[in-house]
């Protein structure tokens, strides 16, 4: 994999576009970019590192098929991730970002389409950020 244990890059399959998740004091911190127009970040709670391990390892278990949507979010709803099935080999992934919770005036969306092939791995590295940020 070749990441370090405090960070998490999910690429996208064609193009630039990556989401990083990395671990800050109390938080996690997450990074949208989509060069060159994107190129944000925020914080979650960092005991919302469970929740998307969690997510992740299912969807490494078992992708979404046909119509199938999976969504998860921290509970202010400052980061969402949809999942849903896409072309043969991949998983669309919608990640939304808001600002913050006292500023609910912006989000940010950026959609990637991730092989189901590297969802293993994006979730042990998910799981590796839970256990930093249980620390």
């Amino acid at each position: 994999m070749g990441e370090p244990a405090s960070e998490v890059v999910i690429a996208d399959a064609h193009r630039p576009a990556v989401v990083r998740l990395g671990f800050d004091v109390h938080c996690i911190r997450v990074w949208l970019e989509d060069p060159p127009q994107i190129r944000v970040s925020s914080t979650v709670y960092a005991e919302f590192a469970r929740e998307l391990a969690a997510f992740f390892r299912d969807l490494a278990g078992q992708p979404p098929a046909g119509a199938e949507e999976r969504r998860v979010s921290s509970s202010d709803d400052e980061l969402c991730i949809q999942a849903w099935a896409d072309r043969a080999g991949l998983v669309g992934l919608g990640l939304s970002l808001a600002s913050d919770m006292w500023d609910p005036n912006w989000v940010v969306r950026v959609n990637l389409r991730v092989a189901v092939a590297g969802l293993p791995e994006v979730a042990a590295a998910i799981e590796r950020l839970a256990v930093l940020a249980e620390e």
